[in-house]
């Protein structure tokens, strides 16, 4: 008799992150989709007439992603072929985007706001290395995970 194979600690892991980091982009996408939805834009904004309905088909097109991300976070839990090949796209994906946005981040310099302590800009800088480090730090572990 065979024992099915079981998944290591760090597939679990990867498969949870995958899952908790997609529901938490469809949780925000959602906020994003009822504010947008809900907010009336004033009648004398300078926008421009097809504005609302390409964020609209944005932001679906983004919860697709999103929704794709569990999908592939479940099959990682459950082993299967596919979900590593999607994983490993997505992280390569992820780290080019993330990594030059970091690198951006922390080149381009950044002037204080008006009437704000000199340290603010070190907080922005420390809020941008979060925001693009780790996903770029999730891809990393996730490429050389997947390979």
């Amino acid at each position: 008799m065979t024992l099915p194979h079981r998944a290591s600690a760090s597939l679990t892991a990867s498969g949870i992150v995958a899952i908790l980091g997609s529901v938490l982009t469809l949780l925000g996408l959602s906020l994003g989709l009822f504010g947008l939805l809900i907010v009336a834009m004033p009648p004398n904004a300078q926008t421009p007439p097809g504005i609302r309905a390409m964020s609209l088909a944005m932001l679906f097109i983004f919860m697709a992603c999103a929704v794709f991300g569990i999908v592939t976070g479940v099959g990682l839990l459950r082993l299967k072929n596919w979900a590593r090949i999607s994983a490993l796209v997505w992280s390569g994906i992820t780290v080019f985007f993330a990594g030059f946005a970091l690198l951006l981040s922390l080149i381009i310099p950044m002037p204080p706001p008006r009437n704000a302590p000199d340290f603010t800009i070190y907080l922005v800088r420390a809020a941008l290395f979060l925001i693009y480090g780790l996903p770029c730090g999730i891809g990393t572990w996730w490429l050389v995970l997947f390979t």
